[in-house]
């Protein structure tokens, strides 16, 4: 794998290298959460502050939460040692942090969040992980500080240069518009979940990760050019965009409650002209589905929900008609599961039904 120079992020232009909003959110997952923050304290690039909106869980995420940030209660340590080294070791100071309510977010601006290591927003319901997101994503954008948004998932737990390495990439070239990292199992960090992309199939209506399951060995042999060549999305994992770039492709589309708001987010960014790309050095290890964990059901159902939603806006009604039954076998053929393929079908109609919003009034929104 290349290294990751220190001179690379020197030579980039210096009106890039801003704060950095690092968005994690959380639903009844407070362990991953509290996880995910220790190995962030760790990175290499310090400049960002780390957003964890609550969409209103039922557990005591916000009290466990509040008793991390004070030190009174310690993060699970991974049992992979490569894993285990990036969140190791254990602070022992209290972690800098501001909780406010979602009602009263729109009286800051970024400027009042810099100085926290730790921002945590109370949501009133689960708005899903598109709304979530672009809670903060509206800051970003009229912030004078703020040069980055990094989206990334709370189950997860990331090399010590994945925040820079994404930084070096984005600013390698003005054309680069979304950059997203290198995805390894947490419980197998040596095999890859997808080496930083994947492709969606309209006609079939799923995606396919790229390189999916391959020996992490096999990286050094892949080009970041050749992943761009073989992927037309990024996962919503782990992206970062700079702020310049959100300013006009605009936030998450609110259509998609989850799934596939990333995949329409990487098209946006395609249609304006800008490439889409994968920093090899970024490396984020991932627990993978938690946020459906245990409800394989809601699964489908959201999943395919999101799909058919993608599908009427970016593609024909032809394309969209011929997608369905591939959905459909495909659920089958992954659960083997009759009740599975009905949620699914729950989903389909979901989608279908689903008022969309035009795209110029997506773009408002952002400002």
């Amino acid at each position: 794998m290349d290294n990751i120079s220190r001179n690379d992020l020197q030579n980039t232009p210096t009106s890039n290298h801003g704060h950095v909003s690092i968005i994690l959110i959380n639903w009844n997952r407070w362990a991953d959460t509290i996880e995910c923050i220790e190995s962030l304290l760790k990175q290499t690039y310090q400049h960002f502050t780390i957003f964890v909106v609550d969409n209103d869980s039922s557990d005591d995420s916000l009290e466990r939460i509040d008793a991390y940030v004070n030190r009174r209660l310690s993060p699970h340590i991974p049992e992979e040692d490569s894993v285990a080294e990036n969140v190791l070791p254990l602070g022992t100071l209290p972690i800098k942090t501001k909780v406010i309510s979602e009602f009263d977010l729109d009286k800051f601006s970024m400027e009042d969040f810099v100085p926290f290591s730790v921002v945590v927003i109370k949501n009133s319901k689960n708005y899903g992980f598109g709304y979530a997101n672009n809670q903060i994503m509206r800051l970003v954008v009229k912030s004078k500080q703020s040069g980055y948004v990094w989206v990334l998932n709370n189950d997860t737990v990331q090399d010590h240069s994945a925040l820079e390495a994404l930084i070096i990439e984005a600013n390698r070239d003005p054309a680069i518009g979304i950059v997203g990292s290198i995805l390894a199992y947490y419980d197998e960090p040596q095999t890859l979940q997808c080496a930083g992309g994947a492709y969606f199939f309209p006609f079939l209506g799923f995606a396919k990760l790229y390189y999916k399951n391959a020996p992490r060995e096999l990286l050094p042999e892949m080009s970041a050019n050749s992943i761009e060549k073989s992927i037309n999305f990024l996962p919503g994992t782990s992206i970062l965009l700079r702020k310049d770039i959100l300013q006009k492709v605009g936030i998450f589309d609110k259509d998609y409650f989850m799934y596939a708001e990333d995949i329409d987010l990487s098209y946006r960014v395609k249609q304006l002209g800008y490439r889409i790309r994968v920093a090899k050095n970024s490396i984020i290890y991932h627990k993978e589905s938690k946020s459906t964990a245990g409800r394989k059901h809601m699964f489908y159902f959201l999943f395919n929900r999101g799909n058919t939603v993608l599908l009427k806006k970016h593609f024909s009604p032809l394309i969209f008609v011929m997608a369905i039954p591939a959905m459909l076998a495909h659920t089958f053929l992954q659960s083997w599961n009759l009740n599975h393929v009905w949620f699914a079908l729950k989903g389909i109609w979901a989608g279908i039904t689903q008022p969309v919003t035009k795209r110029k009034r997506l773009r408002k929104q952002t400002l």
